[in-house]
């Protein structure tokens, strides 16, 4: 059901606002860019549509009524916050596109499920996401903000871990669930694995290490199915087709929906971390900080 408004005039309103704050009409005209006189002719319809004198006309000036002092208050902080949502909103306008540059796979994995939760917190939000699988250089690369490995500090940017994790099984629930009950780590020696073999090896991990961890001796064991990165690796995981060794943090969402699950508590922990890099100028931007802390904190949970 629509509300009706029963509003003075704007134009007699803010002509009021602007006399009453300087208390002289000649002052007020000059701020609006008009005429004394045109002044003087809206603060009357002003007091008209208040049913109450506003301003005492005397032989040396002009004098605001206690009326019109009351009104003038809540006009004034009325215009300051309209002046300030519209400021607000010409900011949003003008504010260019976020560019979010990650690893693909952690990109498809991780950070692309939860975007949704971004833009829905911040609808008027432009955000970018490219995936690229080799490493780049923030400082040679177009984009505002870069998840990856962070190979060093570089000056001028700022680094911040944003996602820390560990290797760990998973296999989607049908295939988890012709273990043996309670499974243990040498019942995957028969089972169909998936290995994942990146461009760029830094990962320090790989299934012979896992089941040293685990305690079984299989420096070499059999896999049904390579692939050269993890976000496929894991889809292939998904569809049943065998038993992963992934980062949790590209997992995690998967074993949220009830997609996959952990049969084992055995994990390898990264060797490396995730880092948030940006560089300090492009926090200059109110649209990259908001992102920036969003990954920081929101993007975690």
């Amino acid at each position: 059901m629509s509300r009706s408004r029963d509003l003075p005039p704007l134009m007699a309103l803010r002509a009021f606002e602007a006399a009453a704050r300087h208390r002289n009409f000649a002052r007020a005209a000059a701020e609006l860019g008009v005429s004394a006189g045109a002044v003087s002719h809206q603060v009357k319809l002003m007091e008209h549509w208040v049913g109450r004198p506003l301003f005492e006309r005397r032989a040396n000036g002009v004098f605001v009524t206690s009326a019109g002092r009351e009104l003038g208050a809540e006009a004034g902080a009325l215009m300051d916050r309209l002046a300030q949502a519209a400021q607000r909103s010409r900011e949003r306008r003008r504010s260019g596109p976020v560019t979010i540059v990650s690893q693909f796979s952690l990109a498809a994995k991780w950070l692309a499920p939860r975007l949704g939760r971004m833009r829905a917190q911040w609808p008027e939000l432009d955000l970018r996401l490219n995936a690229v699988p080799q490493e780049v250089d923030p400082a040679n690369y177009d984009g505002d903000l870069f998840i990856y490995f962070s190979p060093g500090f570089a000056a001028g940017f700022v680094h911040d871990p944003v996602a820390e994790s560990s290797f760990a099984v998973v296999a989607a629930p049908a295939l988890a669930a012709g273990l043996p009950t309670p499974p243990r780590p040498a019942d995957l020696l028969g089972q169909p694995l998936i290995d994942t073999v990146p461009a760029i090896v830094r990962w320090g991990y790989d299934w012979g290490r896992w089941f040293a961890a685990a305690g079984v001796s299989a420096e070499s064991p059999a896999c049904a199915l390579r692939f050269g990165v993890f976000h496929l690796a894991i889809e292939a995981c998904v569809a049943g087709g065998g038993f992963a060794l992934a980062p949790e943090i590209m997992t995690d969402w998967d074993v949220a929906q009830g997609r996959l699950v952990r049969p084992f508590d055995v994990a390898l922990p990264l060797q490396h971390v995730y880092h948030l890099i940006v560089a300090e100028e492009k926090l200059a931007r109110p649209e990259v900080r908001q992102v920036r802390d969003w990954l920081l904190d929101g993007a975690r949970v």
